[in-house]
């Protein structure tokens, strides 16, 4: 009885996990904002072009699964 109430724990766990990255991605794809990569970022001088993809976003496989968000040095992710 103990390892059924186990495994249904982790399938619950599992689930709650999944939920939560989604709404977390969806939040950040809801607040990402289309720039210019020529912009200046405030806090360190560079273009935005030039700070990190990031791999959490990927366009889909018939596109080649590149990563389409810039992540500026405040958090911000931008789409150029």
């Amino acid at each position: 009885m103990n390892q059924n109430k186990l495994i249904l724990f982790n399938c619950f766990k599992t689930l709650f996990s999944y939920f939560s990255n989604k709404n977390k991605k969806n939040n950040i794809l809801s607040n990402a904002i289309r720039v210019d990569g020529n912009c200046i970022c405030s806090l360190c001088g560079k273009k935005y072009s030039k700070h990190p993809f990031d791999y959490d976003f990927l366009s889909s496989e018939c596109l080649g699964n590149y990563p389409y968000l810039n992540i500026l040095c405040d958090g911000t992710r931008v789409k150029l």
